[in-house]
């Protein structure tokens, strides 16, 4: 845990700058914050400009210190204790998405004509699968973070096997979905390239175990 919380600063370090920006500008923010967007990327509900300044960055917050201390309370084989760094990489990921989104929101809402919502949840969400593919061969089997599947939890050649594929995977399908991001392409291309990689991902999983792992039985 200490090891970790050590490699999380750029973590609390980013975190405390959105939250510093949210103090910044709220004398001149609505009273009235957009907390929920539609597919199309525009606002759909609204909440106080309290909820709006706290609650991507509370959600954060409890993400970067509770994660860990649930890999602790794991089995000893799922504790992860050789990647403490690979999951603060990991929780950074989470952290740029986070608060990514939450200075869109602010911006959005102190000059809406100014800000493009979907090239920004695009771009944020391109970003985010470029990094999780960067980090994600770095952490060991967890019940929490990667790509948990049954055959990748009982097997550590499963586990390394798949991350290796899913990396190149997700930050391919990031590059992609920047691209896409840069021309006009409707919002849910995104959400496309996010569900090809989270699919992809899986099937890699199985195909792994049943071409090379799979014991046939005797006859």
């Amino acid at each position: 845990m200490a090891l970790y919380l050590k490699n999380s600063w750029i973590c609390f370090l980013i975190l405390g700058l959105v939250v510093g920006l949210g103090w910044w500008l709220s004398p001149n923010l609505p009273e009235r914050m957009p907390v929920h967007f539609n597919i199309n990327c525009q606002p759909d509900g609204y909440g106080s400009k309290a909820l709006g300044l706290a609650f991507l960055p509370a959600v954060n917050f409890l993400v970067i210190l509770f994660v860990p201390l649930l890999v602790k309370a794991s089995p000893n084989s799922f504790q992860m204790a050789n990647t403490q760094k690979g999951l603060a990489r990991v929780n950074l990921a989470a952290t740029i998405c986070l608060c990514g989104f939450q200075a869109l929101i602010l911006f959005y809402s102190l000059k809406p004509e100014a800000v493009s919502l979907p090239l920004g949840f695009s771009c944020v969400l391109a970003a985010y699968m470029v990094l999780w593919g960067n980090y994600l061969g770095k952490i060991e089997r967890n019940f929490f973070k990667g790509i948990r599947t049954p055959w990748t939890l009982v097997s550590e050649r499963n586990w390394s096997a798949t991350h290796r594929f899913s990396a190149r995977l997700w930050v391919a399908l990031g590059f992609a979905s920047l691209a896409s991001a840069l021309f006009p392409s409707p919002f849910y291309w995104t959400f496309g390239f996010i569900l090809a990689a989270f699919l992809l991902s899986r099937v890699y999983s199985f195909y792994f175990y049943m071409r090379y792992e799979k014991k046939t039985p005797k006859t």
